[in-house]
C-alpha cells in the first residue's frame, strides 16, 4: 500500500539515515566562525551600506527596510536568536485584560473543534496559512546558534511538545519581484516581523486556553523544503520548513485536519521611483 503524503511527510524526500542538522553550518552562520568565510560574514554583517542615487536603493528606500524589520529586531529577534519577546518561551502567566482567573482550562476531548479554533485564532491574528502536524524531530537544529552570540547552544525542546502548528505570512509578490532592489528587503523583514506578531499571539491564545506553547523563529527548526511544495495534498506537513509554534502534547491538537487560508490580499503594485 502507498504511504500518504500526510504519513510520509517531508521524509519522502531523505534516502538514508539523516540525522538533525547543526544550525552553525547554515549558510547564515558559518560566515562568523569558519576562518574561509569571515570575509564573507565581514562583508554582509558588518559593511555600512550607503544609499544611492537609483531608484531601489535611495535613503527612503532604506528607511522602509529598517521600518519593515523593526518589529522583528526589536520585539523577538527570531533571526538572531528568539526566545525573548514575542518569541519568549517562559511568560509571567498573568493575563493583562480580561483579569482571567487562574487555574481554568477548556475541556480538552473534543480536539476538532480545538484544533479548528487554533486554526481561525491564527488566521484572525494575520496568518496566511496554517496547519497543524505531530512535531518530527529530524526538522529541529541539533544544536542553535543564535546570531546575536556568535556560538552553538544546545536545542533543548522539551519532550513534552509534540505537536507543531506551522503558520506562513504572504510577501509582497511585487516588491519580492524588485530583488536585489530595497522594496524586496522591505517585504522580507515586514514578513519576519508579521510572522512574530500572530506566532507571539497565537502561543499566548493556547496558554488561555489552559495549555503550554512556546514560539520558534528561524534558530530553532530548519526551513526545508522550499515553498513551491505547499500545492501538494497535505501539504502542512511539509509546513515544519516553516515551524513557528510548537504546542504542548496536552492541547492535543490534531494533524488530519483541512489547512484553513484567508483570503488573500490584494498585491500592492510596487514602482520604483
Amino acid at each position: 500500500m502507498k504511504a500518504k503524503f500526510v504519513d510520509t511527510g517531508a521524509r519522502r524526500y531523505l534516502t538514508g539515515e539523516v540525522k538533525p542538522f547543526d544550525q552553525k553550518n547554515e549558510m547564515f552562520c558559518r560566515p562568523l566562525w569558519d576562518e574561509k568565510m569571515l570575509d564573507l560574514g565581514e562583508k554582509f554583517y558588518m559593511t555600512p551600506v550607503p544609499p544611492r542615487d537609483q531608484p531601489g536603493f535611495r535613503l527612503k528606500d532604506q528607511a522602509m527596510v529598517n521600518a519593515a524589520w523593526h518589529l522583528e529586531n526589536t520585539f523577538a529577534q527570531g533571526v538572531a536568536g528568539g526566545r525573548m519577546g514575542m518569541y519568549a518561551w517562559e511568560w509571567d502567566q498573568i493575563f493583562e485584560y480580561p483579569r482571567v482567573p487562574a487555574g481554568l482550562k477548556i475541556d480538552p476531548h473534543n480536539t476538532r473543534a480545538i484544533t479548528g479554533g487554533i486554526k481561525r485564532a491564527a488566521a484572525f491574528f494575520g496568518a496566511s496559512l496554517v496547519g497543524v502536524c505531530e512535531l518530527d524531530r529530524n526538522w529541529v537544529y541539533a544544536s542553535a546558534f543564535p546570531l546575536r552570540d556568535a556560538k552553538s547552544i544546545p536545542n533543548d525542546l522539551p519532550e513534552a511538545y509534540r505537536y507543531a502548528i506551522a503558520i506562513a505570512v504572504e510577501m509582497d509578490y511585487d516588491a519580492i519581484r524588485c530583488s536585489p532592489a530595497s522594496p524586496s528587503s522591505a517585504a522580507t523583514g515586514l514578513g519576519y516581523s508579521k510572522m512574530a506578531f500572530v506566532a507571539g499571539l497565537l502561543a499566548h491564545h493556547i496558554r488561555g486556553l489552559g495549555y503550554q506553547a512556546i514560539t520558534c523563529g528561524a534558530v530553532d527548526v530548519m526551513r526545508k523544503p522550499d515553498m513551491d511544495q505547499f500545492n501538494e495534498p497535505a501539504f502542512y506537513n511539509e509546513f515544519l520548513q516553516k515551524l513557528r509554534l510548537i504546542a504542548e502534547n496536552h492541547v492535543h491538537v490534531m494533524s488530519d485536519q483541512t489547512v484553513i487560508s484567508g483570503k488573500a490580499p490584494e498585491s500592492r503594485a510596487y514602482k520604483l521611483v
